[in-house]
């Protein structure tokens, strides 16, 4: 499902150059967007590491680059692809390594799709269990001073949750934090962001949400 070059990537057009100099110029294919001018597809995609709230992430390969890199395959709807676009712009804005980096947002028949410079990635609630009590307090130190970062951009995320946090293991092996899911701040309730911020501190030290009985 090669796409034509006007295939609705988007050039994130607006965002400061430096925030986006290394957006991929990648048409979509299935099961894995972009070909190479061979024929096949630029990423070759591996098996799906976790699920957030946005849709599934895999670990693949930029066989152009040759690097490798996360994809979220969204789900299919209305408006999914003009709400990663709206995401890419937003979280360009953040200035924060916490903020998750998205360096391609783009649609392989009708399903939207972004990609991530970011490895061996895995959910905050699977990731919870592996870690000392002293990490997940610096987790989630480094979720708040990610979302305050947002705030003074004049951003907001809205439904913070576990399913809209990833964890990256750096080559020291500890836990970094890497948020999805920023908006801009108009729509956006921030005392929600505070609210979440608490119920992930329970979630990290209770083993489960609020919620859940």
């Amino acid at each position: 499902l090669a796409g034509p070059a006007d295939d609705g990537r988007d050039d994130l057009s607006g965002v400061p150059d430096e925030a986006v100099a290394a957006t991929l110029d990648a048409r979509a294919a299935p099961p894995a967007p972009g070909p190479l001018d061979d024929g096949r597809p630029r990423y070759q995609l591996g098996p799906r590491l976790v699920t957030t709230a946005g849709g599934a992430i895999h670990g693949a390969h930029d066989r152009r680059l040759g690097c490798d890199v996360a994809i979220l395959l969204a789900e299919p709807g209305p408006g999914v692809l003009a709400g990663l676009r709206e995401q890419a712009r937003v979280q360009a804005r953040i200035d924060h390594p916490g903020v998750c980096p998205i360096r391609e947002v783009g649609e392989a028949d009708g399903r939207a799709y972004l990609v991530m410079p970011v490895v061996g990635v895995d959910a905050l609630a699977r990731a919870a269990g592996a870690m000392s009590l002293e990490e997940k307090v610096r987790v989630l130190r480094d979720i708040a001073a990610t979302v305050h970062a947002a705030h003074a951009a004049g951003c907001g995320h809205g439904a913070l949750a576990a399913a809209s946090v990833l964890i990256e293991r750096g080559d020291d092996g500890a836990p970094a934090p890497r948020v999805l899911g920023f908006h801009l701040a108009a729509p956006v309730d921030r005392r929600a962001d505070v609210r979440g911020l608490g119920a992930l501190l329970y979630e990290l030290c209770a083993g489960r949400p609020p919620s859940a009985r």
